[in-house]
């Protein structure tokens, strides 16, 4: 299994109208996945819609290509 850190301490907007703190957004076999720090996946409902703030650890292109593929799924 490989995980990646693409960022921490995320401030997101959930689709659902909700915001949620202390965000993880990571890569886990190349599967972004959003994930709250009592280990809550955003999907569905939940989904994210923008990232208010946070720290971002990854370069520009690795993490618009993760968002990318995490705003087609589901």
């Amino acid at each position: 299994m490989t995980e990646i850190i693409i960022g921490f301490d995320l401030s997101v907007t959930c689709a659902d109208g909700t915001t949620r703190d202390g965000v993880v957004f990571k890569l886990i076999d190349d599967m972004p996945i959003y994930e709250t720090l009592d280990g809550e996946h955003l999907k569905g409902s939940t989904k994210v819609i923008t990232i208010q703030g946070g720290n971002i650890i990854v370069n520009a292109e690795l993490m618009a290509a993760a968002i990318f593929k995490y705003k087609k799924e589901d």
